[in-house]
């Protein structure tokens, strides 16, 4: 999900610049319609963000992968995850942007129906009140994913320049809808029954399972879209993204 982050930030820079390439629209900050400007380019970057833009350091979102260690810790439930791999970011819908490169200031409204996740992941902490400690191989299919976002920015100055840099994310109101969670081999192949029970319980309760993992899930999130956004515009002056 960070990409969509980053390709918000990619599309908002919509200016004439060797940094840029070419098949970027551009959309000028003094164009009253800027909002509608940059809602349109992005729609015609999603086929580019499915492939990856190797040149702005921005990976292919068909399969999102995540392959650093993830840890935070939760109410009571310590979580590390890693070799995550997720399908379905690339069918995002954005609406309400809000979007001032002079403030500044980037916020949004994010939903996406479906994302399926795989990876394996340490846990050691309660989940639903059962005390578990082991690690596994974790599947998992979300519904409706939906999320106010603000990227938080600053304006340095740089050389006689100033140039954006992203030090933060806030997802207010982050809802998903429903889902699905399935472990396997958390303690070993021998204890599949335990696994199958401690998933049924998940399921069960799955809208206070998502409660418990909410700071990893905002801490991934905000890891991975602050570098991928700053990858995007550390060299390029202020001036060039967003010309008047």
């Amino acid at each position: 999900m960070e990409h969509i982050w980053t390709l918000i930030i990619f599309s908002a820079a919509l200016a004439h610049s060797t940094h840029l390439p070419d098949y970027v629209e551009v959309c000028k900050r003094t164009d009253p319609n800027l909002q509608t400007c940059i809602q349109k380019s992005i729609e015609n970057l999603r086929p580019r963000l499915i492939e990856g833009m190797p040149e702005m350091k921005v990976p292919p979102i068909e399969p999102l992968i995540i392959d650093e260690p993830i840890a935070n810790e939760g109410t009571g439930l310590k979580v590390v995850t890693k070799n995550l791999k997720a399908w379905g970011g690339s069918n995002y819908t954005l609406k309400n942007l809000d979007i001032d490169p002079l403030k500044p200031k980037f916020n949004f409204h994010l939903n996406i129906p479906h994302l399926k996740v795989e990876g394996v992941f340490d846990v050691d902490g309660k989940i639903i009140m059962i005390p578990v400690k082991g690690n596994g191989e974790i599947t998992a299919d979300v519904y409706d994913v939906d999320s106010e976002v603000s990227m938080k920015s600053e304006l340095v100055n740089k050389d006689g320049d100033q140039f954006l840099s992203f030090y933060g994310l806030d997802l207010n109101k982050l809802k998903i809808g429903k889902g699905k969670i399935h472990i396997d081999n958390m303690f070993g192949r021998d204890d599949k029954l335990i696994g199958d029970v401690i998933s049924s319980a998940i399921n069960l309760n799955f809208n206070y399972f998502v409660q418990e993992l909410k700071p990893t899930i905002v801490s991934t999130l905000t890891q991975f879209a602050v570098k991928s956004a700053n990858n995007i515009v550390r060299d390029v002056p202020l001036s060039e993204l967003f010309p008047e």
